[in-house]
C-alpha cells in the first residue's frame, strides 16, 4: 500500500528549503494564504526531514535503557551488592559462589554420616 502524500508536509519542506530560519507561525500564515492548515506535527517532522533538527535513530532510547541496565548490573557484579530491576533482586556472583560452597560443604556432612551408618549397620549384620 503506498503511503499518502501530504500536501501540507510537501509545502511546509519547500518553504523551509527556501528559508531554513523560518518560524511555525509563518509558515502557519503562507498556509493559510493557500487554503491549508499547518499543525506543529507536520512543522517538526519537515524540518526533520530538511535536516535541520537533530533527530535520534528509532529506538536509540530503549537501547540505550538496555545497555545502562547491563552496565549497571556488570558494576553490582564487581562490587558485590545485588542489583534491583524492576522490584526482583538478582543473586551477586559473590552469593552464588557462597552457596554453592555451603552446599557441597552440607553435602560431604551428609555423605560422611552416610558411610558412618553403613558402617554401623555392617558391624551389627
Amino acid at each position: 500500500m503506498a503511503a499518502k502524500k501530504s500536501e501540507t508536509l510537501d509545502f511546509t519542506r519547500r518553504y523551509l528549503r527556501e528559508k531554513p530560519e523560518a518560524t511555525f507561525a509563518e509558515i502557519r500564515d503562507a498556509a493559510a494564504k493557500e487554503d491549508m492548515k499547518i499543525y506543529p506535527i507536520v512543522f517538526g517532522r519537515a524540518k526533520a526531514l530538511e535536516g535541520l533538527v537533530k533527530v535520534a535513530p528509532y529506538g536509540s532510547k530503549k537501547r540505550a535503557r538496555e545497555e545502562k541496565a547491563a552496565a549497571q548490573r556488570a558494576a553490582s557484579m564487581q562490587v558485590g551488592g545485588d542489583v534491583v530491576e524492576g522490584g526482583v533482586s538478582g543473586a551477586t556472583i559473590d552469593s552464588v559462589i557462597s552457596g554453592v560452597r555451603e552446599s557441597h560443604q552440607e553435602r560431604e556432612r551428609y555423605r560422611a554420616a552416610l558411610i558412618k551408618i553403613s558402617e554401623i549397620l555392617d558391624e551389627l549384620l
